[in-house]
């Protein structure tokens, strides 16, 4: 069984008219975009209301999921991590939403304190939102999809010891032969310990030949223009799509010919999994 997944970090309710970002304008270009590389599925962070919305109404072939991670200051700025399907292929059978936090229930966000009494908190609510799905042909599949914290490494940490935990959960529920995929904005490059613990169970469908860095902050040369700096110089990825299938084609969404979508670039993987015709 092959399936192809996006992950991509919209900024939906961010940008703004005069830098040419604004979010009425990019969705346009993304759902377009969503159109021609026709994913089986698509992960997003910071999706908001009004690009949800727009993308139930235009892309007609999906069914969606979602729920707000809470804590944000406006309806327009409250952010989710959408979850994407193909209506033809798949059909849904639970979805669930839970917070990297102790508190994984409800709206909430990591605290902690470290060895010298301080306490330290993620900067945003973070969530993991996911949909169990059946494929026509009968085959499980878990698609999970998240958005770690920027600032805090001990939310970092957590949260993807979390999503691991919870990957069991499933395992446990469904089979241990359920088909996994992880997609998300994980703000940590392939040297971190959160990294490092999602590869400790899951494969990297990243193509290193052809990684480049999927932040880049309305474009690098704008965003050095304005004093804001890029970390792209080393052409390290942040977001990353994870599966416990074999990866076995990778590429950056990174066309920009109409103007920047975002301050991310998506990143699409095909990926294979063992089925019953493949055991032979």
């Amino acid at each position: 069984m092959k399936i192809s997944a996006i992950s991509f970090n919209t900024a939906s309710p961010w940008g703004s008219k005069e830098s040419n970002t604004d979010s009425k304008e990019r969705i346009k270009k993304f759902i377009k975009y969503m159109k021609e590389e026709n994913a089986d599925l698509i992960g997003t962070q910071e999706l908001n209301y009004f690009w949800l919305s727009e993308m139930n109404k235009q892309l007609e072939n999906y069914s969606s999921y979602s729920e707000k991670r809470g804590g944000d200051e406006s309806e327009w700025t409250s952010e989710m991590n959408g979850v994407f399907f193909k209506k033809d292929r798949f059909e849904k059978l639970f979805e669930k939403t839970f917070w990297l936090s102790k508190t994984p229930n409800k709206e909430s966000r990591f605290i902690c304190t470290d060895e010298n009494g301080n306490e330290l908190r993620a900067a945003c609510h973070r969530i993991c939102s996911y949909v169990i799905l059946k494929d026509k042909s009968g085959v499980l599949l878990a698609f999970l999809n998240t958005h770690l914290d920027h600032k805090c490494e001990p939310a970092m940490e957590h949260g993807a010891r979390m999503i691991l935990d919870e990957i069991e959960k499933i395992k446990k529920e469904y089979g241990e032969d359920i088909s996994i995929i992880l997609s998300g904005d994980f703000n940590q490059k392939d040297d971190s310990k959160a990294y490092e613990i999602l590869t400790s169970k899951l494969n990297d469908t990243t193509d290193k030949s052809k990684q480049q860095a999927t932040y880049q902050n309305w474009g690098k040369d704008y965003a050095l223009n304005n004093g804001w700096g890029a970390d792209c110089s080393d052409n390290k990825p942040i977001d990353f799509i994870f599966t416990n299938g074999k990866g076995i084609s990778y590429r950056v969404l990174d066309k920009t010919d109409n103007g920047y979508i975002s301050d991310h670039f998506g990143i699409i993987s095909e990926i294979k999994f063992k089925g019953k015709k493949d055991e032979k």
